[in-house]
């Protein structure tokens, strides 16, 4: 009962904390306004709009507008109808603990990004990973049927659900990989249930539908994984909105299937918030699970962040998270502190280094170190 009382207490002070989004949700809660401000998909990621691409990117994100390095004439526009874009990652990892020490320096992502609009209300979108083949990426067409930004959606895409955190090794995302992480003979945790199921693979086929209420934000899909059966549900609930100097995201989340291919439905339910200050951000996330980890088995993933803006251009950033699949067992949760920075020199070129730690309540001697850099480019 301890290990329950604990996330009904952090669920309900983060309820208590917002008033009732993802992209980096930080960026949205440091502007108070949903992602669909910067990003061609409302539900945040991938294709940066013009406002993203050639004013956020260049005038609000660097730390300074140094001229050969960027261009008030640059955009990702081809034509009037036509936008184009990507993103590139490439990261410096390395762990130590008890065992072992290890290093590698591989690219993470390689996304190029179309939309095609031939007008207002109907567009099309493809993101193409290098990684991946097509089968696993976003490919849609949507259909705008109201003036607020409401819109039908036919195709393949990530569910809106939660934080869309660009770190998909986030508890509440995609979650540690096996026993790449925390060996699963320590962590006790089944290989692949070290977190949630949305990674970047996760997409349905199916139809989604978005409507703003009284300027809330409700997304609804359904439809089936790309290599599964079971038909999956999501409903999203999201607001983004400022008091004063204060600005919110805020939301709710809700999901059935079975994404990960499980064999069996199961069930997520969670709520989220983002709270920015003048120099300082908060996001917290807290998710319930049902029939996840195995049948009959309620679990919970949290997620909570600080950032601090030093300057323009750099942020330092500091997380703790948990994931425990079986609320009932004992010596099963993980435990993940971050500090690191967010550096943005120029134009589209982003730094992140970052030092982890990994802890796991099956051995509490055992701990795992980590130091990640990772560059990011976009355009």
């Amino acid at each position: 009962m301890r290990k329950f009382i604990y996330p009904i207490y952090l669920i309900g002070l983060i309820i208590i904390l917002s008033n009732v989004l993802m992209a980096l949700p930080r960026f949205a809660a440091q502007e108070g306004v949903s992602c669909g401000q910067c990003h061609v998909n409302d539900q945040g990621g991938a294709l940066r709009n013009s406002y993203g691409a050639e004013f956020y990117s260049q005038k609000v994100l660097p730390m300074s507008e140094w001229e050969e390095f960027g261009s008030d004439e640059y955009t990702t526009q081809f034509n009037k109808f036509i936008r184009f874009g990507g993103d590139v990652r490439v990261q410096y990892y390395r762990y130590v603990d008890e065992r072992t020490t290890q290093s590698a320096f591989f690219p993470m992502q390689a996304d190029a990004y179309l939309h095609i609009a031939p007008s207002e209300q109907l567009e099309f979108f493809l993101e193409q990973s290098l990684f991946r083949s097509i089968a696993a990426t976003d490919v849609w067409a949507q259909f705008s049927y109201s003036g607020d930004g409401g819109y039908l959606r036919f195709g393949q895409f990530l569910p809106a659900y939660g934080l869309r955190l660009d770190d998909h090794t986030a508890f509440i995302r995609g979650g540690n990989v096996g026993g790449i992480t925390v060996a699963d003979s320590i962590a006790g945790i089944p290989v692949g249930r070290q977190g949630l199921h949305w990674k970047p693979s996760s997409q349905t086929v199916g139809l989604e539908a978005m409507v703003k209420p009284f300027g809330l934000q409700l997304t609804g899909s359904i439809g089936k994984p790309r290599n599964g059966t079971e038909y999956t549900a999501v409903l999203n609930l999201a607001h983004a909105f400022w008091i004063g100097d204060l600005n919110f995201l805020a939301g709710g989340s809700y999901f059935t299937g079975d994404l990960a291919g499980l064999g069996r439905r199961y069930s997520y339910y969670g709520v989220y918030t983002g709270i920015n200050f003048g120099r300082f951000t908060y996001l917290g996330e807290m998710d319930f699970t049902s029939d996840y980890s195995q049948q009959g088995a309620t679990g919970y993933a949290f997620y909570s962040e600080f950032s601090a803006r030093i300057l323009q251009g750099l942020d330092l950033v500091a997380s703790y998270s948990m994931y425990d699949p079986d609320v009932e067992l004992t010596g099963v949760d993980l435990k993940r502190f971050i500090l690191g920075m967010d550096i943005i020199p120029v134009s589209y070129v982003e730094l992140k280094p970052q030092y982890r730690i990994i802890t796991t309540a099956a051995d509490p001697d055992y701990s795992r170190s980590e130091l990640i850099i990772q560059s990011h480019f976009w355009f």
